[in-house]
């Protein structure tokens, strides 16, 4: 029962990094870039769920200084996830959509190793 809100915070952010990134890619050709609006979106994403993972390692859901960190994280998880689903409203080139697949990839990976300790 103490960990149900992370628990939950946890789903969310790994449905979140799960679909995205699921766009078609537009017709430019592929050249190796990615614009750097798109990596700092996508890099301030890992870091937030890094940061996050680190966070769920020591959580302790009767220390209520560890909830008011959780609610921080939770509020933090929508604002990162609303930016990096807008990037699928970009007209993306196949390199952009590649790297942000192998963001999500990495992400959910680590949100899955989190959720089955």
């Amino acid at each position: 029962m103490k960990k149900i809100l992370p628990v939950i915070l946890l789903l969310s952010i790994l449905l979140t990094v799960v679909s995205c990134g699921k766009n078609a890619a537009s017709e430019r050709q592929f050249d190796g870039t990615v614009r750097e609006e798109i990596r700092e979106v996508a890099e301030r994403f890992e870091d937030f769920v890094d940061e996050y993972c680190e966070f769920m390692k020591s959580f302790d859901a009767s220390d209520l200084t560890m909830l008011d960190s959780y609610l921080e994280y939770s509020g933090k998880q929508s604002e990162l996830t609303e930016e990096f689903n807008g990037l699928r409203d970009l007209d993306l080139t196949p390199d952009e959509v590649r790297y942000l697949d192998e963001v999500r990839d990495r992400c959910a990976e680590k949100t899955r190793a989190i959720g089955s300790e």
